[in-house]
């Protein structure tokens, strides 16, 4: 093998390295992205596993009700911007919502986004999105 692909092979090695930390490591790096997915009654069907590790599991322990159960439950969307959003079962992003965090007073700000999914029927089915936490 040439000297020039020698070098290439290494340096590709030695570029991974870095992704073979713990998950649980990985899982608390930031930016967390996580994707989602809700049923057309508003609750979670996909996704709150990773989001739990964010959280914790005493607050994501509601994440199975629908939002309004689980925005009064955690104190969330006060203004009703996700909502809104859900209602309208149209694309939205950018929502900025306060979590709470498990074992503290602070709040996490997480950056939701959502895509409306219908059925071969068109029948609205839920939503698609991602949730991005930068802090």
């Amino acid at each position: 093998m040439p000297l020039a692909s020698k070098a290439s092979t290494r340096g590709r090695a030695a570029s991974s390295a870095p992704n073979r930390a713990a998950p649980e490591q990985r899982a608390r790096q930031l930016p967390f992205r996580f994707i989602w997915r809700m049923d057309a009654a508003t609750r979670f069907t996909h996704g709150a596993q990773e989001f739990a590790q964010l959280i914790g599991p005493n607050t994501a322990a509601v994440l199975d009700l629908t939002w309004a159960e689980i925005a009064d439950a955690l104190k969330l969307d006060s203004d009703g911007r996700i909502a809104n959003a859900l209602a309208s079962r149209d694309t939205w992003s950018g929502i900025v919502v306060l979590w709470p965090v498990d074992d503290s007073t602070e709040r996490v700000a997480i950056e939701m986004s959502g895509l409306p999914v219908f059925d071969s029927e068109r029948q609205f089915a839920g939503y698609r999105g991602f949730g991005i936490c930068r802090d």
